[in-house]
């Protein structure tokens, strides 16, 4: 017990050091102003404000990271610190299951060492973004499925541990991810089918039909009680249509299956050069755990951890959508080649005599390895320096202003207000017009009906806006302040917009 707990603290401290230097919803920062956050943080504020997702607030992502959001918002109103405690408790918990998988393979005492080095290379990968991404907050259910289905093979398919009770824990962590990316959810088919067909093959076939029943169970509880949710608040049908129906048609493109495949195979191949260690780590784990028997001596098990990869690939890529944080979580399998190396060098007896020098140099290096995050240079700012807070000074001296984002994704101008939206399409989705043309024809009316006190435009080095006019903008509303800022390497111009007085 003593021991466990030493973990967790370590495992803790590792967590905050980290993310406090590499995540934009950290202190050290002025503000996370990626649209995504932001986004999820209007949408969760809402819903602890009696406003329902998909049906008030039109955005894409699932109701679980809203709610995680919402509980970030009652921690802190106008910026991202209850985020980050939450992102500390979920990483934390990541990195303390990741022990545990760490422990099937190897000795306790490289748990000191592989933590830190997954922890520096996860989160100052470029893929990490800003910070608080739905595939950050997917870690936790991966790293507990991850450990089950690992210890299950090592123990040489141990019925008794892969128990109904187990199973369905792991179906619970499938329905998690349901309700918060279910693009992800390639992982936990290949869970049920690899445990499916393991119990098959020892003719344990009743054991497997219950236990793919039980798997659903659980994976279809959060949903339920999310529909629930919406049926009561009577958004069930906007849940259908913006979360799946409009997911599913706006973002994926018509190809062949073939082509499809092969759509995956290079977006993998380009992301996976992006950053070449991440490549050589995955590669290494599979390779490994592949054809190395002394690892997991049951062959199916072996199987089971390329399955586990090639599904969540497949079915986060098979869409065809490619944005740069999406291969996040794919990322998580380095450590599976970071325990591989280690299982080499533990054999080859060169850790066990310099051990705890080891420890405090791959801590140290870690550590500064932190400062590499592509997040670093936000930090050298202020809040008086962003436009997100200059703005909202002005907002703010209005009693109970509304306000339109209007054109554009969600630029953290809510979040720094704390106002919240009266409008359904509180911001511009990345929906062509043709997909989708009631977003940009409402956020048009919104502002030829002065619905709002304030709108903000942005303006940078692509049309944000070629499908709405500004003409009611100029009748309607007068321009009250602007300003240039860079966001992702570009710079933009943002135009504060009050409604005229009559």
């Amino acid at each position: 017990m003593k021991n466990k707990k030493n973990i967790l603290f370590f495992c803790f401290i590792v967590s905050f050091l980290g993310l406090l230097i590499c995540t934009k919803s950290s202190p050290l920062y002025p503000f996370n102003d990626w649209v995504d956050a932001n986004a999820f943080f209007t949408v969760g504020k809402g819903m602890f404000n009696h406003l329902i997702p998909y049906k008030d607030l039109f955005e894409q992502k699932g109701p679980l990271l809203y709610l995680l959001y919402g509980f970030g918002y009652l921690i802190s109103h106008k910026d991202f610190f209850g985020v980050f405690v939450l992102e500390v408790i979920s990483f934390t918990l990541v990195l303390y299951f990741n022990s545990k998988t760490i422990k099937l393979f190897l000795k306790e005492k490289y748990i000191y060492i592989i933590i830190p080095i997954f922890t520096s290379i996860i989160l100052t990968t470029r893929f990490f973004t800003h910070g608080g991404s739905a595939e950050e907050f997917a870690f936790l259910p991966l790293s507990i499925s991850l450990y089950y289905i690992l210890r299950y093979f090592k123990n040489n398919e141990n019925i008794k541990f892969m128990n109904y009770t187990n199973i369905f824990l792991n179906g619970l962590m499938a329905g998690c991810i349901a309700m918060i990316k279910y693009t992800m959810l390639g992982f936990w088919f290949a869970f049920m089918m690899c445990v499916f067909f393991s119990f098959i093959l020892k003719k344990e076939y009743r054991r497997a039909f219950i236990s793919c029943f039980v798997f659903l169970l659980g994976m279809f509880l959060p949903i339920v009680l999310f529909a629930l949710y919406f049926i009561l608040n009577n958004g069930f049908k906007e849940f259908i249509e913006t979360y799946f129906l409009i997911n599913i048609t706006s973002y994926s493109h018509t190809a062949t299956l073939l082509d499809r495949f092969i759509k995956v195979l290079l977006i993998l191949l380009k992301r996976m050069f992006t950053d070449f260690y991440i490549l050589i780590f995955i590669v290494l784990g599979m390779f490994y755990f592949l054809f190395d028997s002394t690892v997991l001596k049951n062959r199916m098990g072996r199987f089971t951890v390329f399955c586990l990869l090639f599904f969540l690939c497949l079915g986060t890529y098979i869409g065809g959508v490619d944005y740069k944080y999406y291969f996040l979580i794919i990322t998580f399998f380095i450590l599976i080649g970071i325990i591989a190396l280690f299982i080499v060098l533990d054999n080859l007896k060169k850790c066990d005599r310099h051990y705890s020098k080891i420890v405090i140099i791959i801590l140290v290096l870690c550590f500064l390895n932190l400062f590499r995050s592509p997040n670093i240079y936000f930090m050298q700012y202020s809040r008086e320096d962003l436009v997100q807070y200059k703005f909202a000074d002005i907002i703010n001296k209005k009693e109970n202003p509304t306000l339109l984002n209007y054109a554009f994704l969600d630029g953290g101008f809510y979040t720094a207000s704390d106002v919240l939206p009266n409008t359904r399409y509180f911001m511009r989705q990345n929906i062509g017009y043709d997909r989708l043309p009631e977003l940009y024809v409402e956020q048009d009316n919104a502002i030829r009906s002065a619905k709002v006190d304030f709108v903000i435009l942005r303006e940078g080095p692509t049309v944000e806006n070629e499908y709405l006019t500004t003409g009611y903008l100029r009748k309607n509303y007068v321009l009250v302040s602007e300003m240039a800022q860079k966001f992702e390497g570009k710079i933009y111009i943002y135009y504060l917009y009050q409604l005229k007085e009559s």
